[in-house]
């Protein structure tokens, strides 16, 4: 093996797209999913402009900012988790991806809380097509975290295994594309359901 055969593998490894290749369908596969959604969110809104408007103004803003909030900090967590792992440092990868969970258990207490204040103030699927749309948004998301948590949890365990497998990088690697995903979609339905006036 010549001296230009290490450095073009070294080259490959240091340009390789992280995660393993199904994550990235399954990315594909949940953008394409979410993109209808907001395109029928959208088109109704167009339609019903007053009804948005209104749905728009009962909603807990401050539970959606703060939701927003702890869900890019969960990211930035993630994101220091993966560092960690690949620098050799699983006990602050350990640390890094704990924090993570806790961030995204408070994202399921108050998204719950802010279902609980919806629900009591009769605001139901039923209410209009502003709510429909609502519910049926957060609530796939809601789903999404429940498995994003899953995933981190599975990420630690990864990180605290006695003899790491050689395959572990890579598919903390694809949790943490996973749990970007959720993040991002939470940062597009704030903004339509929060911030973007009709």
């Amino acid at each position: 093996m010549t001296i230009n055969d290490v450095v073009g593998t070294a080259d490959a490894k240091s340009h390789r797209i992280p995660g393993e290749s199904g994550i990235w369908l399954v990315i594909f596969g949940d953008l394409l999913a979410f993109g209808a959604l907001f395109f029928t969110f959208m088109y109704y809104r167009a339609e019903a402009p007053a009804t948005f408007a209104a749905g728009q103004a009962a909603m807990n803003r401050d539970i959606g900012i703060a939701n927003t909030i702890v869900l890019l900090t969960a990211s930035l967590a993630v994101v220091q988790g993966v560092h960690a792992y690949r620098a050799g440092a699983r006990r602050a990868a350990d640390r890094a991806v704990t924090a993570a969970i806790l961030c995204a258990v408070v994202f399921l207490v108050l998204k719950s809380v802010e279902y609980a204040q919806k629900l009591s103030a009769g605001m139901t699927p039923a209410t209009d097509i502003y709510f429909l749309l609502y519910y049926t948004f957060t609530g796939v998301h809601f789903f999404h975290v429940i498995v994003g948590t899953a995933v981190l949890i599975y990420m630690r365990a990864l990180a605290r295994r006695a003899i790491p497998d050689i395959s572990d990088t890579q598919t903390i690697e694809s949790g943490a594309i996973f749990w970007h995903l959720v993040d991002l979609l939470w940062v597009a339905m704030f903004a339509l359901f929060y911030l973007v006036h009709s």
